[in-house]
């Protein structure tokens, strides 16, 4: 298990739950349409490294940081910026497979919420700190549930 996924663990642990397979780390994008513009530096200007944490009733994201910072998880900012999304509060919930030349396996996480304008959406790969199992656990579990 790596250092990371070991903090993630502890944030789970201290709000709360278990984690079990449950949780991955999102890219937060503001449209998928940004993903086409193949430039490092808006991409690390433009989307946020979140925490995404799955239960049978809701959905957690906590904000890790960006590519510049991730002190997201600092005993300081560990009950800063995370919210908490109601399954009664998702109106639709979509993944699918991103289409790319690179052999690093993908997915886009779209999330539609009730009180939101804009939807939610997500890059999550299979190959970061987080078990790659993990991935495929959420999918094959419909996200614990909230993808109906």
């Amino acid at each position: 298990m790596s250092y990371e996924t070991s903090q993630y663990e502890e944030f789970i642990k201290k709000i709360g739950l278990v984690p079990n397979h449950n949780f991955c780390l999102g890219f937060r994008y503001p449209s998928k349409i940004i993903d086409w513009i193949k430039m490092p530096i808006i991409d690390a200007l433009i989307y946020k490294v979140d925490l995404l944490i799955f239960t049978e009733n809701e959905m957690i994201v906590k904000r890790i940081g960006s590519i510049f910072s991730t002190d997201g998880l600092d005993d300081n900012n560990i009950y800063k910026d995370y919210f908490r999304i109601k399954k009664s509060d998702i109106k639709s919930f979509s993944i699918e497979k991103r289409t790319t030349i690179s052999p690093q396996i993908s997915y886009w996480l779209k999330i539609k919420i009730s009180n939101r304008k804009r939807s939610l959406i997500f890059l999550i790969f299979e190959n970061t700190t987080i078990p790659s199992s993990n991935i495929q656990f959420l999918i094959k579990s419909n996200f614990c549930g909230l993808r109906s």
